[in-house]
């Protein structure tokens, strides 16, 4: 099911973004990721979850910087990930804690 969402304020409605995935489908895509590549307890870039070796192949490859920071909140509010400011947009990082907790079974996507 596509869904749409405006990434703007009420007042500045100018940028729409279409999801193919819910945000909590794409949570739980990263963090079955982070789980099979070991990244537990560590730290990644943005720029790694986007465009990094690891993730190639991964449907989150090349994702959406925005959509991806809604996944990444999700995390956050679940207690699996942290958000690490930067000095830029493209130095935030995330810290992945060592637990997995995929609340989606993926092969039923």
């Amino acid at each position: 099911m596509v869904k749409q969402e405006w990434d703007s304020p009420l007042s500045n409605r100018n940028v729409a973004l279409i999801y193919w995935r819910k945000p909590e489908e794409w949570a739980s895509l990263i963090d079955k990721w982070v789980f099979d590549c070991g990244l537990n307890n560590s730290i990644v870039t943005i720029y790694e979850i986007l465009h990094g070796e690891s993730s190639e192949g991964m449907e989150f490859h090349d994702l959406n910087q925005t959509i991806l920071l809604k996944a990444l909140d999700i995390l956050v509010k679940r207690g699996a990930a942290q958000l690490l400011q930067g000095s830029s947009a493209d130095d935030l990082g995330v810290k992945f804690f060592g637990i997995n907790v995929v609340t989606i079974h993926l092969h039923h996507l």
